[in-house]
């Protein structure tokens, strides 16, 4: 039995009825978005615990007994909290908040339209249950086998295909979440997740696996790409950036990985653990082509502008950008393209302007950090390619974003 068919069995049908109840939702759609949750929440701890202090982190919150008597009162803790405006009231919102951060409104967004929820903020609502269940079968998990910090990423890293497999794809790509070994030569490794939530299996049959794959490319696009949105601070959200209007790029990379501690020695590179800088490197590495899908781009999280204005924030904003320099000096030959982008709140031109200028702004400070300004691209997309609704503030803040992706030099 995997771990998430453990963790969803510490779950009666009374506890998900009262849930059901408590958010004014159906049954049905509970069991859907808990199965979504399970997956997602332990797919944030095996990104977490991938660096030594992430690990570290998340086994100091998950080894205490007050993790594993959460299952003791799982009833109790349906409707509490309010982690989907990151304020959360508990060890499990602590959890979360670690996990995701920024991208913590996002992540609720896309489960609350996954599931059919009627209300959006019954998302949240649902993860002050589904945390302390997952922090509550951990927590014991650690208790009981005696397993320490190792035995914690074991653990977790075992479960990592059937996490990929798990997440739906709108989840999948704003997590940054790679899919099994299997799955990944697909052109569109998440739609695999999303087009087998049945559990049936038709990769023998041609036919209905390419109608499964359409189908669920257009699930993605009308979940992730119909709203619109505002210009305002980046505060970020997602690693799926939007698409370009360009065709996917097929050559080859000739890149070679490379240990970042071994190319720049005596660099301080803490911070590239961070989790978008990352994931950033770990495409780098993985000698992946170049390409404009949604999986190849990257939200920086940690860039702030003045709000209506492109000035950058440096004070908040500096850490990633140094990241940023250290990659690209860690990595000579690599190009990057910033995306800037807004949400639709105002008038398009305007907004186009502003994602543009902040694109631009982002190339020009690290132009004057050093780096050859050949290496670097910028274009706005003003409001298009959404990554959340623009009916709430926190999905507007989603839009309002910079990302960058690597960039083949002959392409735009």
């Amino acid at each position: 039995m995997s771990l998430i068919e453990t963790i969803l069995k510490f779950v009666p049908s009374d506890i998900a009825g009262k849930a059901a109840g408590s958010l004014g939702e159906d049954s049905s759609v509970v069991s859907k978005a808990l199965g979504a949750i399970v997956p997602m929440l332990l797919g944030g701890m095996i990104q977490k615990s991938s660096s030594d202090t992430g690990l570290q982190n998340l086994f100091g919150m998950l080894n205490k007994p007050e993790s594993a008597g959460f299952l003791d009162n799982l009833g109790g803790l349906v409707g509490s909290g309010n982690l989907a405006h990151g304020d959360p009231k508990d060890a499990a919102g602590q959890l979360i908040g670690s996990l995701f951060g920024d991208k913590t409104g996002p992540l609720l967004g896309a489960i609350a339209s996954f599931a059919g929820f009627k209300s959006k903020d019954s998302a949240g609502g649902l993860m002050a249950l589904a945390g302390p269940l997952v922090m509550g079968v951990l927590g014991k998990k650690i208790m009981g086998d005696g397993l320490g910090a190792a035995g914690l990423k074991s653990l977790l890293h075992a479960e990592k295909d059937n996490v990929a497999k798990a997440l739906p794809a709108p989840l999948a790509g704003l997590m940054g979440f790679a899919a099994p070994a299997a799955a990944a030569a697909t052109a569109a490794p998440a739609v695999s997740h999303h087009s087998s939530e049945d559990g049936e299996s038709k990769t023998n049959w041609l036919l209905p696996l390419l109608a499964a794959l359409a189908i669920a490319g257009l699930v993605w696009f009308f979940l992730n790409g119909r709203d619109r949105a505002k210009p305002d601070a980046i505060s970020t959200a997602s690693t799926a950036a939007p698409v370009e209007a360009t065709a996917p790029i097929t050559v080859t990379s000739t890149v070679t990985p490379i240990p970042l501690a071994d190319v720049l020695p005596g660099v301080d590179l803490s911070g590239l653990s961070n989790g978008v800088e990352t994931r950033l490197v770990d495409f780098i590495n993985s000698g992946r082509a170049p390409c404009t899908d949604p999986e190849c781009w990257f939200t920086m999280d940690r860039l702030t502008f003045e709000t209506g204005s492109s000035r950058i924030d440096m004070a908040r904003s500096s850490e990633q950008l140094n990241n940023l320099k250290t990659i690209l000096l860690a990595f000579p030959d690599i190009q990057l393209k910033f995306g800037g982008y807004t949400d639709n709140t105002g008038y398009e031109d305007t907004n186009q302007k502003l994602s543009t200028d902040r694109a631009n702004a982002v190339v020009a400070a690290l132009v004057e950090a050093g780096i050859a300004p050949e290496r670097l691209k910028a274009e706005g997309f003003g409001s298009q390619f959404p990554v959340a609704s623009n009916d709430t503030e926190e999905g507007r803040a989603a839009n309002r974003r910079i990302d960058v992706r690597v960039r083949d030099p002959n392409q735009p």
